[in-house]
């Protein structure tokens, strides 16, 4: 299974425009990661003694997966979401909006 990676934008300095702002905090609010988390597997599939236990086993290895999966994406988009907060550019850019 191949890897696509994404070029993040980069987080900026007190310069930054707004678009370029913007931008960063669009693309890590949407971010879900790619990664397997196989570390997380209750079982090894290699030792079901049947192809129906196999299928089980692999079953629930794949739903502690994904529950790790979310916990790290809502783990990442808390960061964000805390940082952007205590961003002093977005801040300046919500007040003149206003």
């Amino acid at each position: 299974m191949g890897t696509t990676h994404y070029d993040a934008p980069e987080f900026g300095d007190e310069d930054s425009n707004r678009d370029q702002v913007y931008n960063f905090y669009r693309f890590w609010e949407t971010f879900a990661t790619m990664k397997q988390f196989t570390f997380v597997d209750l079982y090894d599939p290699r030792d079901a003694p049947n192809r129906r236990i196999k299928r089980l086993i692999e079953n629930d290895n794949k739903k502690e997966r994904n529950k790790e999966r979310n916990r790290f994406n809502d783990k990442l988009k808390d960061l964000v979401a805390h940082i952007k907060k205590l961003d002093k550019r977005m801040q300046q850019f919500m007040w003149e909006e206003q």
